[in-house]
């Protein structure tokens, strides 16, 4: 299979055209799996970057994100890409000292959180992080808790849809992905440190698409393939998994309540991989 001289971003606006009403993702809330086509992808991904860009971010800027897997991972991640901005993944499972090294070493502006959890972990490490403008937050429970000039930094991932769905201009997104090109540095992997502080392995777009041939080979995939997200998103062999190979062949990714819930994830979705 042949595919698309196209970067990451610009071949989900592709994948939105060509297979607009098939599902790209499910994922599983309160106990119900909630689909979503390709054309709500590219929307929601395309408003979260332009929410993004209301913030503040500017093109080639960096975007954490410290998390579960979930849909709310890759509109990170996607929208990011689509505005021109380069994501780094940060393990959800790292302690204060481990975030901050990395939030500030990747230079990091805006960091997305998973929960109240994650932005503590942000917030004990503030005054080693000028960089950081602000902390999206996708679960907004305890959020009151937090003194008010506290609060002013944090912005709610369906506050930062919004902003960009309200935006109603598309141009800056036009602008990016006229001008991006495969040699661009999409995607920052950092290693596990185990021999030293951690190293951000800068990815290319060109990388992203140079493995998806041989993933889709190998492991005999096709559009009609379905996949369990559990690996950690920072990691890249969840991302060839979960990003890389369905943006490009169409296949379909399953996003569980939680890392706790996978035995049972799996027997529901019956996944193909």
């Amino acid at each position: 299979m042949k595919h698309p001289e196209l970067t990451l971003p610009q071949m989900l606006r592709e994948r939105a055209r060509q297979d607009a009403q098939r599902i790209a993702i499910r994922q599983k809330d309160f106990g119900i799996w909630r689909p979503f086509t390709w054309a709500q992808y590219h929307e929601r991904a395309c408003h979260f970057g332009m929410g993004l860009r209301a913030l503040g971010l500017p093109a080639g800027g960096h975007v954490g994100v410290i998390s579960e897997n979930r849909i709310e991972w890759v509109l990170a991640q996607m929208g990011a890409g689509l505005v021109g901005a380069i994501t780094v993944g940060v393990y959800p499972t790292s302690p204060s000292p481990e975030v901050a090294y990395v939030v500030g070493h990747s230079d990091i502006e805006i960091i997305v959180c998973e929960d109240q959890e994650q932005i503590d972990k942000v917030l004990a490490a503030l005054p080693e992080l000028p960089r950081l403008k602000k902390i999206v937050v996708m679960e907004t429970k305890g959020l009151r808790s937090f003194a008010p000039e506290v609060r002013g930094l944090i912005a709610a991932f369906d506050e930062v849809e919004q902003l960009g769905a309200r935006a109603g201009n598309t141009q800056p997104i036009d602008e990016a992905l006229a001008h991006q090109r495969l040699d661009d540095i999409g995607l920052m992997i950092y290693t596990s440190g185990s021999t030293g502080a951690p190293k951000g392995a800068m990815i290319s777009y060109r990388n992203i698409r140079g493995v998806v041939p041989g993933i889709v080979d190998r492991l005999e995939l096709s559009q009609d393939t379905t996949h369990l997200s559990y690996l950690p998103l920072c990691h890249v062999a969840e991302q060839m998994l979960t990003t890389f190979v369905p943006v490009y062949i169409g296949s379909q990714v399953n996003f569980g309540e939680s890392i706790r819930t996978v035995q049972e994830d799996l027997r529901e979705v019956a996944p193909t991989m």
